[in-house]
């Protein structure tokens, strides 16, 4: 069964979690309650991973910041440092 749990997590590429890797079992005719997948998985140290999507959140867009107006109307020109 461990195998089987295994190879299952490992064509997944560390995605699948328990339930899914469950599911996979029963398509192909293993008979196993989830608890006993998430017991196997949990003793050797198979972590499921979702990897989240690149997003770029540090870049300006210029154009939309000029568009904006200044509600607050603040001067910050200084006339000497300090």
């Amino acid at each position: 069964m461990t195998a089987r749990v295994q190879h299952f997590f490992d064509a997944s590429e560390g995605t699948y979690g328990y339930r899914r890797i469950h599911v996979d079992l029963a398509e192909e005719g293993t008979e196993c309650s989830p608890e006993l997948v998430r017991q196997i998985m949990r003793r050797e140290d198979l972590v499921a991973c979702q990897p989240r999507p690149f997003r770029v959140t540090t870049e300006t867009d210029a154009a939309a910041a000029a568009s904006m107006p200044d509600l607050v109307k603040r001067n910050f020109t200084a006339d000497r440092p300090g």
